[in-house]
């Protein structure tokens, strides 16, 4: 038992420190697209549809689907059932963002055979009748060439076998291309100079850009495509936005080989400020998800450039490193007995400074306005630390919480609350005048926090009380 624990600590704590490498994903649905006129001869209903298969077929919201070198959007499903194989099907309607989605067209008299679904089913789990050659065909007496015909027809009519594809929460596609021609926004890539060297970052500009810039950091192990859905708002409300790298992403020139989950890499954030603030920016909004909040909050804790921060944007942020991996452990059936030793090695093999790393028990060094975004159904960061955090500063933060959305999934689960809650705390946040030092307090002096000098940083005048007047109540 004891070399068994021993090893299991270890690759905790391995998996925990080690940085994150990805992975392409693997198909995890079977999707069959229908044109408008096949929609409505199988579902009644006049519009693109989509009919998906596999465990993710009926998640709440709305999703993306890859499939080949096509990408689309699907809606909330609008009904679902079980084939005769008893395998789960949604039918969801979908919108195409990138490529043609490979639709299937219904025509003529066939639409009315298929209406009739299980004729469908059998048909097509029976192709040896309707694939019958003509000179078969004649071989047969009239009621089998009747039964034969009929098959064969209904086969024709169905739509093609279903495809892999993956379907994913990001809603976006990887190319960044795609996201700025869908909000007419100019794309590029910038390089962000840091002590490791240089980190590659997006810079998507809108038409009639304000001076204030959004800085969105992804969590552990994501891509830079998990934050398409709060930059899409961000550039609907003309703020020029810079999707950064830190220094344990594998696409940068020299990745660090161990991340300390917020200890250091909020430094690769400050230098982000600094490349907006040399492009023209005058204000900066930090966004962070899930790890990404661990680091955004530190970079308003502990950088130099605080003044700067005009609101904060937290999306199920790692608020505490603690009861975060106590949480993991227990909705991965992992015992949570060795998570105090794994901390010990994390510490002792990557510096992780967990104390600094508490975003609840710092609660009283935050001086911006908050907007806080957590589901109560997060299978990875507690809600309950957001809670904490919400009521520790009821004076700063903005809070919505989203009934049973999951890991930095309330976009998808609920996308008109979110909108509406991000594309207000933008307009209130970016639309408070002055260059920020001119904000700051004459003759400031530099209070020390570890090892850097944080310039003392006034409280705001927008509270969460004026934020909240425009936040829907849940339900």
């Amino acid at each position: 038992m004891l070399p068994t624990a021993v090893g299991v600590t270890w690759a905790g704590t391995k998996v925990l420190t080690d940085a994150p490498r990805h992975r392409a994903a693997r198909p995890t649905v079977r999707v069959r697209f229908l044109s408008p006129a096949a929609a409505a001869a199988q579902h009644g209903r006049r519009e693109h549809l989509v009919e998906i298969s596999g465990e993710q077929a009926t998640q709440p919201g709305t999703w993306g689907i890859r499939v080949g070198d096509s990408f689309v959007q699907v809606g909330p499903a609008i009904s679902r059932y079980r084939d005769d194989e008893q395998v789960l099907w949604a039918v969801r309607p979908f919108r195409e963002i990138d490529g043609t989605a490979p639709t299937w067209e219904a025509t003529g008299d066939r639409r009315r055979e298929d209406r009739d679904r299980r004729a469908r089913d059998a048909a097509a789990e029976s192709p040896t009748t309707a694939d019958v050659d003509d000179a078969q065909l004649a071989l047969t007496g009239p009621r089998d060439r009747r039964r034969l015909r009929r098959d064969r027809r209904r086969h024709a009519a169905q739509p093609p076998w279903p495809h892999d594809a993956v379907m994913t929460h990001y809603a976006w596609p990887d190319d960044p291309q795609v996201l700025a021609r869908h909000h007419d926004a100019r794309w590029e890539i910038e390089a962000i100079p840091t002590s490791g060297g240089h980190l590659p970052a997006w810079r998507f500009t809108p038409k009639g850009p304000r001076d204030t810039w959004v800085i969105g950091v992804h969590g552990r192990g994501a891509q830079r495509t998990e934050l398409y859905r709060l930059i899409g708002l961000c550039l609907e409300a003309r703020l020029p936005s810079l999707v950064v790298s830190y220094r344990t992403d594998q696409w940068t020139a020299q990745p660090a080989r161990l991340t300390t989950l917020g200890t250091t890499e909020w430094r690769d954030v400050e230098a982000a400020m600094q490349l907006a603030m040399s492009r023209g920016a005058r204000r900066v909004i930090l966004a962070g998800f899930s790890m990404g909040g661990a680091i955004v909050a530190m970079t308003v804790r502990r950088s130099e450039f605080a003044g700067a921060v005009a609101g904060v944007i937290l999306d199920s942020p790692a608020l505490d490193w603690g009861p975060t991996l106590r949480h993991v452990a227990t909705v991965r059936h992992v015992p949570r007995g060795i998570v105090p030793v794994v901390m010990l090695l994390a510490r002792a093999r990557a510096r992780v400074d967990w104390a600094g790393l508490n975003q609840v028990a710092s609660a009283g060094e935050f001086v911006h306005p908050i907007l806080l975004v957590h589901g109560t159904g997060d299978e990875v960061t507690p809600i309950w630390l957001s809670d904490a955090l919400a009521e520790a500063r009821p004076d700063l933060v903005t809070y919505l919480r989203v009934e049973g959305a999951g890991h930095v999934k309330a976009w998808n689960v609920e996308r008109a609350r979110y909108e509406q809650a991000v594309l207000g705390f933008l307009d209130v946040v970016a639309g408070r005048p002055g260059h920020w030092r001119d904000r700051l307090p004459p003759n400031a002096g530099a209070a020390p926090i570890g090892d850097r000098r944080m310039l003392p940083v006034p409280r705001p005048a927008v509270s969460s009380g004026a934020l909240r007047l425009w936040l829907p109540p849940p339900g």
